[in-house]
C-alpha cells in the first residue's frame, strides 16, 4: 500500500540571480528546485540550498508539520535559528514577519509551531528567512526562494490528505486501562484502537504483536487470571475482526501477577488494571498485505463472555513466563 513518488522541479526562467554573499545562501530564482516526497507515513517537500544543504517541511503521520533544516554548517556555529517569512525580491518594501526562535538540536533545526503558516506565506508569493546566530551574534542567513511552488503545493496537499492517522512510534507500546470488573475496554480507546489497526494492515513491516492482559491485586487471583484474559481476548477479537491476521497476534493474561503499582491504593489498583500491546517490524518493508475488503468495521462487544478463540495464539502465562513483560510509563502520566 505504500506508494513513493519523487517530482523534480526545476524553475528556468530569465530574471537576474541573486547574489549571495559570504555566510548568506540562497538559490538563484532562475534555478529554484522543489522536490516532494509522498507516502502514506510521511509528505517531504524540499529545497535544496547549494553550498550549504537543504530546508525540508515535513508532515509525518499522527505529528504537526514542521520545518527541518539540515547542514554541515549546524555542526559548527548555530545554536538558535530565526525563522521569518520575507517579502520577495521584487517588493522590497514589505516587511518581515518573524514566526519563531528556537535552539538547533542533534545538529539538526527542527521548526514545529508556525510551520504551516509559514508553508502558507510561501504558497502566497512570500518567501522565507532563517538567521543562524551563534552566542547571539547572527553567523548565517539563509534564504529559501517560493518560486516555482505553486506547481508542487498541489501533490504535497494531496499526500497529506493519504497520511494514516498515527505513526508507528505512537503505537509500538500502547496500554489500555480498565474499570474495576470491566471485560471489554472502554468506548473512549475504541477510536485510538482502530487507528491501530489502520497502521498495522497498511505496513507491511509490522509481523508480530503481543496483546498482556492484567488485572488489580483485589479478589480472587484465579477469577483475575479470567479476567485478564477476557480483556486481552477483546482486544485481538477486534483485531481478526477488521482482517489483521491471526497469526501475528500473540495474546497473554497474567491475573494480578504483574503489577507496575501498589495495590493498596485506588490510583495504583488503576495502573495495574490494563492491557499492554506491543507491536514488532522488520526493519525492511515486506510487500503489502491486499485489503481486506470485507472486514466488519463494527466495535465489538464492550462486555464478551468467556468465547473459545481459535484464531489467536491464546497463551496462558503460568507456562511460558518466568519474568514479567518490561513496561514503560503510559501515555497518560
Amino acid at each position: 500500500m505504500k506508494c513513493s513518488n519523487v517530482v523534480f522541479l526545476t524553475m528556468i526562467s530569465g530574471m537576474v540571480a541573486m547574489g549571495a554573499k559570504a555566510g548568506n545562501y540562497l538559490t538563484p530564482m532562475d534555478n529554484t528546485i522543489w522536490q516532494v516526497e509522498s507516502s502514506i507515513f510521511a509528505c517531504k517537500l524540499t529545497q535544496p540550498i547549494p553550498r550549504f544543504g537543504s530546508a525540508t517541511f515535513i508532515d509525518e503521520a499522527g505529528l504537526p508539520m514542521m520545518l527541518q533544516i539540515e547542514s554541515p554548517v549546524l555542526k559548527k556555529q548555530a545554536d538558535t535559528i530565526t525563522v521569518f517569512s520575507a517579502p520577495a525580491p521584487w517588493h522590497p518594501f514589505g516587511a518581515n514577519v518573524e514566526h519563531a526562535s528556537n535552539p538547533v538540536q542533534d545538529q539538526a533545526y527542527r521548526h514545529e509551531p508556525g510551520a504551516t503558516e509559514l508553508l502558507d506565506k510561501m504558497s502566497n508569493g512570500l518567501w522565507a528567512q532563517l538567521d543562524i546566530l551563534a552566542n547571539t551574534q547572527l553567523k548565517h542567513r539563509i534564504t529559501l526562494s517560493s518560486v516555482g511552488i505553486a506547481d508542487v503545493i498541489e501533490p504535497f496537499s494531496e499526500c497529506r490528505k493519504t497520511l494514516l492517522p498515527v505513526n508507528f512510534d505512537q503505537i509500538k507500546h500502547t496500554i489500555v486501562y480498565y474499570d474495576s470488573g470491566q471485560q471489554g475496554y472502554r468506548k473512549d480507546h475504541h477510536p485510538f484502537l482502530q487507528d491501530m489497526i489502520t497502521y498495522i494492515l497498511a505496513d507491511p513491516r509490522v509481523n508480530r504483536i503481543e496483546i498482556d492482559g492484567h488485572t488489580d491485586g483485589i479478589g480472587d487471583s484465579l477469577a483475575n487470571r479470567t479476567l485478564s484474559m477476557e480483556r486481552s481476548n477483546a482486544i485481538s477479537s477486534l483485531m481478526l475482526k477488521r482482517g489483521i491476521a491471526a497469526s501475528m497476534i500473540t495474546t497473554r493474561y497474567h491475573g494480578d501477577r504483574y503489577p507496575v503499582r501498589s495495590n493498596n491504593t485506588a490510583e495504583g489498583r488503576a495502573k495495574n488494571r490494563r492491557v499492554e500491546i506491543r507491536l514488532y517490524r522488520d526493519e525492511k518493508p515486506k510487500q503489502a498485505p491486499e485489503a481486506v475488503e470485507n472486514a466488519s468495521k463494527e466495535p465489538p462487544s464492550l462486555s464478551m463472555a468467556k468465547e473459545e478463540n481459535t484464531l489467536a495464539q491464546n497463551v496462558d502465562d503460568s507456562e511460558t513466563l518466568e519474568e514479567a513483560p518490561a513496561a514503560t510509563s503510559p501515555k497518560e502520566e
